[in-house]
């Protein structure tokens, strides 16, 4: 029995070497697939209906005739959404030139059932209570009709029975008319960020 006990924990081994490298895989290649789906850009955005801090219910139709920066995220996320909020912070430190009617950063929450108003509204405040920057929620739980109005924008979500909620953390560049022009994906620098955001502002 003991001498089968190494070439069991090598192959052990290689399951979970093969099991790590096949998620990391399948979370980047859906990621680049959902993007190619959704179709060559300027591509117009999918309708998106959201709460905000306020408790208000908006659309994202309302801020055309301005660059948004939209990213989704929640708050009980455990990686990659706070690497994106600090880029996105440092991208609109490094562009306070632009006024909130020129430029806006929008954040929405896949989690609306725990992230509420307070929590959003905390948040808000926890990244300086920006004029320029609108924090909300989807207006609904995630539901299949949502899944595919993200996925027409080039987002890709789903949700296991713990809460966690996988899905893509590019920030999407809207234009004044509403269509989607650039999208940054996470390993995009804040410097990339901001030089492609002046090109269209000048």
């Amino acid at each position: 029995m003991r001498r089968y006990l190494p070439a069991a924990a090598v192959l052990a081994g290689w399951i979970t070497l093969a099991g790590w490298w096949t998620f990391g895989f399948r979370a980047f290649t859906t990621d680049g697939a959902a993007l190619a789906a959704a179709g060559p850009l300027p591509r117009p955005a999918s309708p998106l209906t959201f709460i905000d801090a306020s408790g208000d219910t908006t659309t994202l139709a309302r801020y055309q005739g301005r660059y948004v920066l939209l990213t989704f995220m929640y708050l009980h996320c455990p990686g990659v959404c706070q690497l994106v909020t600090q880029r996105l912070q440092q991208a609109r430190v490094d562009l306070a030139e632009a006024p909130p009617d020129r430029l806006l950063f929008l954040s929405v929450s896949l989690d609306p059932e725990r992230d509420d108003s307070t929590a959003l509204a905390h948040h808000w405040r926890a990244l300086g209570s920006a004029a320029g920057w609108v924090v909300g929620r989807l207006a609904r739980p995630l539901d299949h009709r949502q899944v595919a109005d993200l996925a027409h924008l080039g987002v890709w979500v789903s949700r296991d029975p713990s809460g966690r909620i996988d899905h893509a953390a590019s920030t999407f560049l809207l234009d004044p008319a509403g269509n989607v022009v650039e999208v940054f994906r996470p390993e995009v620098p804040a410097t990339a960020l901001v030089a492609a955001v002046r090109r269209r502002l000048s």
